[in-house]
């Protein structure tokens, strides 16, 4: 999965003064998007992280995100790595299973136990019934996260869906100006479907701001913000 974010710089917008005597909207302020930076995820391990700042005022950071997007998520997609990372503990792990991890089931006398693994990591997932291991495969979508995208973050980049190249986009709306969430399909060579990038509102699972969530965290669970910002934690 990955886990998105816009930033933005508000410039001043010049206009007529409103007519007080009449109900009316004063646009005073327009938000255009300075940089974003995104996080590809699978199973709890990074595999790329992208941070890009606008260099230049013409500059459609929109559209390079698209792309930038597209682009990372066809290197995981196509570059599938086989070979498990198959540890010790693993090994203890394998033997000494009871269940299957897919299906929760008991192993039954007898029954052949395979090793599952992710293909994307190559990291050991635990000892499966051979049947639930080849039925289990890999979604044809891959989730983006951003924090309250219906109200801000969409408007920043839904209208360069197109510059990832063909395919159908679809979208399930609140309003005509809000999306519960909406999705590009992602095509091969053969104008096939590899995947669709499907774009979900986190805020829809976690109503509250990020700075409220952030503080019910300790320190220590903050790895990938550690990892990527050498500086002062508390500050940061």
């Amino acid at each position: 999965m990955v886990y998105a974010d816009f930033e933005c710089l508000t410039k001043p917008i010049e206009s007529c003064k409103p007519n007080s005597e009449h109900s009316y909207t004063e646009r005073y302020q327009k938000h255009e998007p300075s940089g974003f930076c995104f996080i590809i995820v699978c199973d709890g391990k990074k595999l790329k992280l992208v941070l890009c700042t606008k260099k230049s005022t013409d500059e459609n950071i929109g559209e390079i995100f698209c792309k930038h997007l597209k682009n990372e998520i066809d290197k995981v997609w196509t570059s599938e790595a086989k070979d498990m990372i198959f540890k010790e503990e693993d090994k203890a792990n394998f033997e000494t299973s009871t269940t299957c991890w897919i299906c929760r089931k008991d192993f039954e006398e007898g029954e052949i136990r395979v090793r599952d693994h992710c293909h994307f990591t190559r990291k050991y997932r635990g000892a499966v019934h051979q049947k639930c291991n080849a039925l289990f495969r890999k979604p044809k979508f891959v989730p983006v996260f951003f924090h309250h995208l219906s109200g801000y973050n969409a408007h920043l980049f839904v209208k360069n869906l197109n510059s990832m190249g063909e395919g159908n986009i679809d979208c399930i709306l609140n309003t005509e100006e809000k999306y519960i969430s909406f999705s590009k399909s992602i095509q091969d060579e053969e104008g096939k479907l590899k995947y669709k990038l499907r774009f979900l509102n986190s805020f829809k699972f976690m109503a509250s701001s990020l700075d409220k969530l952030v503080n019910n965290l300790k320190p220590e669970q903050f790895e990938n913000v550690k990892k990527h910002f050498n500086v002062n934690f508390d500050m940061l």
